[in-house]
């Protein structure tokens, strides 16, 4: 199932960006589309950077629960899954490459001391 979920998301994503190229090249898009289209590039790149990212899994900072809200839901417009989901799984990578880094750093060191 979910192989068929990010087949739509990518598939619709082209699609659009197909159909808002031949409207923005025939002079179909107008002033009030392209203000749309940046103010939602806006606020789904806060709610992922800002709310999923920087507050959902890092906890940067303290956030009132509206200022809560909406950043799972920009975030969540930006179709990258569910906040929880994201959350995981980032969470998840920061601990392989912390462990990588600690492994290849240890490796390093260790090869350094035993060169002298």
């Amino acid at each position: 199932m979910h192989v068929y979920h990010n087949f739509f998301v990518l598939a619709s994503s082209l699609l659009g960006t197909a159909l808002a190229l031949y409207w923005l090249c025939h002079g179909e898009v107008q002033t009030p589309e392209l203000v749309v289209c940046v103010i939602m590039y806006v606020l789904t790149g806060l709610g992922m950077e800002v709310g999923f990212h920087r507050y959902f899994t890092h906890k940067s900072f303290k956030a009132h629960p509206i200022v809560r809200a909406a950043l799972a839901i920009f975030g969540s417009m930006a179709a990258q899954t569910s906040p929880r989901f994201w959350v995981a799984v980032h969470r998840y990578h920061h601990a392989i490459v912390i462990s990588q880094k600690t492994f290849t750093l240890l490796y390093l060191t260790s090869k350094a001391s035993n060169n002298y």
